[in-house]
């Protein structure tokens, strides 16, 4: 069996896996009937990729550890990936996610009859506060999942704690700040913006997370907390360097890519005003009519189809999107020699298969 094949049978288990784990979840059975009940589980039975969670698993196998028993705390990191994206939606004011409309924007959807009642609020913010709510629950259904994770007696319970304080102490804080700068940095000019605070703010918001499922899996197969563990320090230095060539390939999708592979419209970037390193390199590089034109265009809501292709080929003649996908290749290069020290087995090469899987992946 080829390294992708093997790859597509691990992600499509574990997307399996996750969603059994989610759909028969205590915690969404406790839930009163609701708009949260309702939209709580709305993007996990869509699909995704479910790459967290493989991390995860494989992680956990590769040194040694046996990936079932890793299975709460893994559906616990993707339903954390998953809270994420429905506030991100809100802040972006994005309507599409995996081939559906965002949690606030269905919310919004389903208050159809809400103007006709004379309400105190108008709908869509009544829809943005509710999936706010749905973000919220499912944060607490995080914690509820890694909990049981250490109740029912498959993990040492002081492990877990560490997960926890690992996942909310250090992988929380770091996405915040990530998140925060996104949102501040699209008022700054592009001529000011330094390249450094773009990828900072890359590792912090998307990085972490992947960072951490890697980690947190080695530490669940061990059974060890200890980050200096030669093992840890090796998953570590992998997922670090994978979750950061991760989201420079999710920029360059969100230039280059295929709407109806992503699930969502392609050219938002550009419509939020985001300083990608994509955008900042072309725009560093190009002459004074193209800079002219990239600050006229980038940042207009209105964006039209004609005007998101100006942009596309700015990011691609002034070398943007080249400089970006050369970066992310030597990047999965680092994260494929930190492998190098690992056991010698099938979970290796399935994370080797998911860092290539993340460079030439087209949603």
């Amino acid at each position: 069996m080829s390294d992708n094949s093997a790859l597509r049978l691990f992600l499509e288990k574990t997307s399996k896996d996750v969603k059994n784990i989610l759909l028969h979840s205590d915690f969404v059975k406790r839930l009163p009937i609701g708009v949260i009940k309702e939209r709580i589980l709305d993007y996990s039975v869509r699909g995704g990729k479910c790459l967290r969670p493989a991390l995860v698993l494989a992680s956990t196998g590769v040194v040694g550890g046996t990936p079932d028993d890793a299975l709460g705390i893994a559906v616990a990191i993707e339903m954390f990936h998953t809270w994420t994206l429905v506030h991100d939606d809100i802040i972006d004011r994005d309507r599409f996610r995996r081939g559906g409309l965002t949690i606030h924007a269905q919310i919004y959807d389903d208050f159809s009859q809400w103007n006709t009642h004379d309400p105190g609020i108008p709908r869509d913010h009544l829809a943005h506060s509710l999936a706010i709510l749905v973000g919220d629950a499912q944060h607490g259904l995080v914690m509820d999942l890694m909990a049981n994770a250490g109740l029912n007696g498959h993990l040492d319970p002081g492990l877990i704690l560490h997960l926890i304080a690992g996942l909310e102490g250090d992988v929380l804080p770091a996405l915040l700040s990530g998140e925060v700068s996104d949102v501040l940095q699209t008022g700054i000019p592009l001529e000011s913006i330094e390249f450094e605070d773009i990828e900072i703010m890359l590792r912090r918001k998307t990085g972490a997370l992947i960072a951490f499922s890697a980690l947190a899996g080695g530490m669940i197969g061990l059974n060890c907390s200890d980050r200096n563990h030669p093992f840890l320090q090796s998953l570590d230095q992998y997922g670090i360097s994978l979750g950061l060539a991760f989201q420079l390939r999710d920029d360059i999708l969100g230039i280059l890519g295929d709407q109806t592979k992503l699930g969502k419209p392609i050219g938002s970037d550009f419509r939020e005003g985001k300083r990608t390193l994509a955008i900042k390199i072309a725009f560093d590089r190009a002459d004074k009519p193209s800079k002219l034109k990239i600050k006229k265009l980038l940042g207009k809501s209105d964006l039209t189809l004609d005007e998101y292709e100006q942009l596309k080929q700015f990011c691609i003649f002034w070398g943007g999107v080249d400089e970006v996908e050369s970066w992310a290749r030597k990047l999965i290069d680092k994260a494929l020699q930190a492998l190098v020290t690992l056991p010698d087995n099938q979970y290796r090469y399935l994370l080797q298969a998911i860092a290539e899987y993340t460079v030439n992946r087209q949603k």
